[in-house]
């Protein structure tokens, strides 16, 4: 491969790496009405059903996009270990 081809590669890929790193962290931020349904859980106040059935909706789809950013990382490094 021809020097010029081989930088282009890795400076392709590198851009990629930093874009994907970047966006891994990037805090999210927790929307007010969560936070406020956690500070009343802190505080020891009761929550209603329909409190609880939003708190744990907003915690599974956090989990389900931990473990999705979890499996693409297992991905990335898979293919990066084939490819040397």
């Amino acid at each position: 491969m021809p020097v010029d081809d081989a930088l282009r590669l890795i400076e392709q890929n590198f851009e990629e790496y930093v874009k994907k790193a970047r966006q891994r962290n990037i805090r999210e931020v927790v929307p007010r009405d969560i936070r406020n349904l956690l500070l009343d859980l802190l505080e020891m106040r009761p929550l209603s059903m329909g409190d609880l059935d939003k708190l744990i909706k907003y915690l599974k789809e956090r989990q389900s996009m931990l473990v999705d950013d979890q499996i693409e990382q297992k991905r990335e490094t898979a293919a990066a270990l084939a490819v040397k």
